[in-house]
């Protein structure tokens, strides 16, 4: 028969096995049904992208990932969104956008990123805003000008890219 300790039951073959408490294992399915229900909402927001509806629905969306507990680990996930739908108005600035930089500047390396798999028009807009902000001005002008000179680019995200570059650069 295992001899009992505090958090641990010694197995006859000497192997130590952490226990879950009942609490611990609640947590765990909690912590489990909040992400389902986090995915849930995230791919209805994917499904909404590119429709009439999105602006509005996706105000809903995200103040339902919030109410879940959703936070700065979601933002890749809106970013690839975005990316999904390259030319697509997601909003000036909109719900998504607003969710993502309540993150600032910790999501930059994201946007940067983002911008550098698939640039899109809110993208680099979002971009653009950043290059306002008081971080990272030369590495994101960097990525700006990377869509700017990239001949495989959709042209009007390129054309966008350059506008923005000439205004960043002419201040």
């Amino acid at each position: 028969m295992p001899a009992f300790t505090a958090n641990f039951v010694v197995l006859p073959i000497h192997k130590v096995v952490p226990l879950q408490s009942s609490a611990e294992k609640m947590i765990k399915q909690k912590t489990m049904e909040e992400n389902t229900m986090i995915e849930e909402l995230l791919n209805k927001l994917s499904a909404l992208a590119g429709t009439d509806d999105f602006e509005y629905e996706s105000e809903e969306i995200i103040e339902q990932l919030k109410d879940e507990g959703a936070g700065f680990e979601i933002v890749e996930k809106l970013f690839t969104i975005i990316e999904n739908h390259p030319l697509d108005d997601f909003g000036m600035p909109g719900a998504m956008v607003h969710y993502i930089e309540s993150f600032y500047p910790d999501y930059l390396p994201l946007l940067i990123d983002s911008v550098k798999r698939t640039p899109t028009m809110h993208t680099i807009w979002m971009l653009n805003r950043c290059i306002n902000g008081k971080f990272s001005r030369e590495e994101l002008l960097s990525a700006l000008r990377e869509v700017a000179e990239n001949d495989n680019t959709d042209k009007a995200i390129r054309d966008s890219a350059k506008s923005f570059l000439d205004y960043q650069t002419e201040k």
